[in-house]
């Protein structure tokens, strides 16, 4: 679990040069969270009693530092600690040190992508997806927040065999946004997708290392 902590806190530091308020609140671990909106972390106790994991989750706040939704395993929650009504099945559950990130749709403030690792591909999962987004839409159910039908496990063009390992940042224009995973197995290589207004950008950026 030290792995998955230093994990998120690297993944936070780099967003918090560009974000405000929007990784302030941390759900993790075994019903447990803190809030970093006072400049310290204060301990909070109210996570929904079904979140009890012991790998990755993702949390979005607005630029306030207001919680807004946080999604682990193939369920994404609202505010208010409820299962978004569409929000249980954003794919095959993957323990992983970072299967999971979530990114802004660059020109809409309501809309997000969640990226997922589906199970690896040797797995006894016969159709694995690789690498998939989710979409949520703060505008539905009420301001709560909702996945539009038939918006979830979409696949990622070139992104099948990727690893449970996930990053992301904004770009040098501090608009857009790069996702980054590493291929499967043996590989050295990383793919970087662009984040823009037009939508995600299915031609990676392969880099070898």
């Amino acid at each position: 679990m030290k792995y998955l902590y230093f994990t998120i806190i690297l993944i936070s530091a780099s967003l918090s040069v560009y974000s405000q308020g929007e990784n302030n609140i941390w759900y993790f671990g075994s019903h447990a969270g803190l809030d970093f909106n006072s400049g310290s972390p204060v301990a909070l106790t109210n996570a929904p009693s079904t979140f009890n994991l012991e790998g990755y989750s993702s949390c979005v706040s607005d630029s306030l530092g207001n919680l807004l939704f946080f999604a682990y395993e193939s369920y994404v929650y609202n505010r208010n600690m409820q299962v978004m009504p569409n929000g249980s099945l954003l794919g095959s559950w993957q323990f992983g040190p970072q299967p999971m990130f979530a990114v802004k749709k660059m020109d809409e403030d309501s809309v997000y992508f969640i990226f997922m690792r589906d199970v690896d591909s040797n797995s006894l999962n016969q159709n694995p997806k690789g690498l998939t987004y989710t979409i949520v839409d703060m505008k539905l159910d009420g301001g709560l927040g909702d996945v539009p039908p038939g918006q979830t496990g979409i696949p990622v063009a070139g992104a099948l065999q990727t690893k449970d390992i996930l990053t992301g940042t904004r770009a040098q224009n501090n608009k857009d946004a790069w996702i980054v995973a590493r291929k499967f197995k043996n590989s050295n290589q990383y793919l970087a997708y662009h984040i823009t207004p037009a939508g995600i950008d299915m031609n990676p950026v392969i880099s070898n290392s």
